[in-house]
Formats: C-alpha cells, structure tokens, sequence
C-alpha cells in the first residue's frame, strides 16, 4: 500500500491522486489547478516538488485555494 498523507512542519500534505479521489476531478484539473496555484505568492510553499513525477500538496492550502479561486464545481 502506498502511504498518501504525509505530516511536514505539522501540516499534512499529500499526493495529487488523493485530491483527485477527494474532490473526484481528473488529474488533468488537478495539475492544472496546482499550476495555478504555485503563481500565487502565498501558495508557492504549498507545493512540494520531489521530482518531475512526484508532487506533495497542503491539503488545507489546497482547500483554502479553490475556495478563493470559487471552484464551484469541485466537491469536497
């Protein structure tokens, strides 16, 4: 079994096929969705990049962004 949520700094983070099944978008909208956030300033420390595969996600930070944003068409 591979291990999603992962605690850094006390925060927990995951990987980018957990948010899929969480909000049941595809991983297209989810890159996307990370691409835009890691622009913004105050999300740009939310991303952690293991490698070019191999992204780590704040979870709250996530949840925090698509509220801002307004992403009515996600459910949490």
């Amino acid at each position: 079994m591979i291990r999603t949520n992962v605690n850094y700094n006390d925060k927990l983070y995951v990987r980018p096929c957990e948010i899929v099944r969480q909000y049941s978008i595809s991983r297209t909208t989810v890159w996307r969705l990370l691409t835009e956030m890691g622009k913004i300033p105050k999300y740009a420390r939310s991303v952690i990049v293991l490698s070019p595969i191999m992204k780590l996600v704040n979870r709250e930070d996530f949840q925090r962004f698509i509220q801002e944003r307004n992403c009515q068409y996600l459910r949490d």
